[in-house]
């Protein structure tokens, strides 16, 4: 819902053909001027940061201080948009475009989506925490953790122990012949 609230206020004001009475100023410097499709009138789209009314309760009165709001304290990054599209006549290229054509799907995968890079970054990170928490680390916890994640990959100790430690569960589950042997096995 953070993420949303700015590309709805972003998509109305730039798409509307009258500006409405709470509207944002214009940015002192745009840096693209694109026309309207309904109206002709130009919308203006900048990275730069505008002013915007502080926000208002019914119980205070109205507060004429501004703050200066830029895209990336919304959440989106100036680079990613493609800012030669008419966000009127095709708003997910417009809002995408740049990140789709700076990030191309690797070959390893059959996509290739913002979330699967943060996904990604994520997994590296965690993989790199876990790292420095199996070598040496003060905090018990964290070293619980690396201990727990370096039995996890070491593939030989794994092999060799094969299906040891589970070997009174299949046992058991070998045994059941009907279903009330088997709901047992499963219940141990």
């Amino acid at each position: 819902m953070r993420l949303l609230a700015p590309i709805i206020f972003f998509a109305a004001a730039a798409c509307s053909s009258k500006a409405p009475k709470s509207a944002m100023p214009a940015p002192a410097s745009p840096t693209t001027t694109a026309t309207t499709a309904t109206s002709g009138t130009p919308a203006t789209v900048s990275s730069a940061p505008v002013s915007m009314p502080a926000a208002q309760t019914s119980a205070a009165p109205a507060n004429t201080q501004a703050t200066k709001v830029s895209l990336a304290d919304v959440g989106l990054e100036a680079a990613s948009l493609d800012r030669s599209v008419d966000p009127c006549v095709d708003f997910y290229v417009f809002a995408c475009g740049g990140w789709l054509a700076t990030n191309q799907i690797p070959e390893d995968r059959a996509r290739w989506t913002r979330f699967t890079e943060i996904e990604e970054h994520n997994k590296a990170s965690l993989k790199k925490l876990l790292d420095e928490d199996t070598k040496s680390s003060a905090d018990p916890a964290a070293r619980k953790l690396g201990d727990f994640y370096a039995s996890c990959m070491d593939e030989l100790a794994i092999e060799r122990a094969g299906t040891k430690s589970i070997a009174p569960l299949l046992d058991t589950a070998q045994k059941a012949k009907d279903a009330k042997t088997w709901f047992k096995a499963i219940a141990e």
